[in-house]
């Protein structure tokens, strides 16, 4: 477990992990834990739990055997804050996620297309090369 002193928020083994503030129409992440056995898998709630009163993403996803930690922002909107919030938390948990492949998700209510054509937001992206993925509609499942 990369986060001293901070709990999981689910099972080792959970084979699906849901990541959501709010209620049941708020934007979602879903990662499927598809390896049989189930990997060993850890979640956490960073913003408000982990980083209190700072500029950070919602959840941090890990799959403990593959050494990839995930990165979570669910928006309503603000495209360019998620970016904020993302490289914030990158910067703060560097050295607990340092042995990780990092990836960064952005989940949100809307994605329009003047917020994907930002110059921070294609930066960000690029500087992460294929390590970025976004979704409109408010969902996003995957496997982890």
């Amino acid at each position: 477990m990369p986060i001293n002193n901070f709990d999981s928020w689910c099972d080792k083994n959970q084979p699906i992990i849901v990541s959501q503030d709010g209620g049941k129409n708020s934007p979602k992440h879903t990662a499927i834990n598809a390896a049989e056995p189930p990997a060993y898998v850890t979640q956490y709630k960073i913003d408000g739990v982990i980083l209190k009163n700072e500029t950070c993403c919602d959840f941090l996803v890990i799959n403990e055997e593959t050494r990839i930690a995930y990165l979570i922002e669910l928006k309503g909107h603000g495209i360019e804050k998620a970016v904020d919030q993302l490289e914030s938390t990158e910067k703060k948990l560097s050295k607990q996620l340092e042995n990780y492949d990092l990836r960064f998700r952005i989940i949100a209510k809307r994605f329009p297309k003047p917020a994907r054509e930002t110059t921070k937001f294609k930066k960000f992206c690029h500087n992460r090369k294929n390590k970025v993925i976004h979704r409109s509609g408010g969902y996003l499942e995957e496997e982890i």
